[in-house]
């Protein structure tokens, strides 16, 4: 579908939807919340709903997304704290200046971005994430917010490759005013914790 939208197969010389068992340039279901982040098995098989779940390029989804998700976990093991994540999709992937859907009729886009909000109410500080769904870009896009990542030393991935989706960090506030369904907080930075 990509292909009847855009009227092309690639970008960039690469080939936008890989076929081969071994590729990663395909679009995967991007779960908003993963299955590990819940502990019951209906929670867990809940995850694999559409509600949770967006078109998200594999790349992406097992690069800067997962390593965010192992972060989250690990933040919660250290700081014996229970977590409150909220997570979603922000604006429409594009390909040659069309919108990038994976069914007829506009249902299922392909997000732009994800973004993701940890917050921990016992100490009442929060972070915002915002990743980058293009992984053909050969630029970084401006970011949505301020990008306050150097103040997180948590944060230790590849956030700037593009390729397994380019990821800044945000005050919750900053990404609220782009993102107006973003969840306001009363939270400062969550910055303090090394894992």
């Amino acid at each position: 579908t990509i292909k009847e939208i855009t009227g092309h197969t690639t970008i960039y010389g690469l080939p936008m939807i890989e076929t081969n068992r071994k590729g990663t340039l395909f679009m995967a279901k991007g779960h908003l919340s993963p299955d590990a982040a819940f502990v019951y098995d209906g929670e867990q098989e809940g995850t694999y709903f559409f509600v949770n779940a967006a078109p998200q390029y594999q790349s992406f989804n097992n690069g800067n997304w997962r390593a965010l998700e192992l972060a989250v976990r690990d933040l919660a093991e250290k700081l014996h704290s229970t977590l409150t994540v909220y997570t979603g999709t922000y604006e429409i992937l594009e390909f040659y200046e069309k919108q990038i859907f994976l069914l007829e009729k506009k249902l299922i886009p392909a997000p732009r971005y994800f973004w993701k909000v940890v917050h921990d109410p016992s100490t009442k500080k929060a972070v915002a994430f915002v990743g980058y769904n293009n992984v053909f870009s050969k630029t970084s896009p401006k970011p949505i917010c301020k990008d306050v990542c150097d103040q997180i030393p948590w944060v230790d991935w590849e956030r700037d490759s593009l390729y397994k989706g380019f990821m800044y960090c945000c005050e919750v506030d900053d990404l609220n005013k782009a993102i107006s369904y973003s969840p306001v907080l009363d939270a400062s930075l969550l910055t303090d914790m090394e894992i």
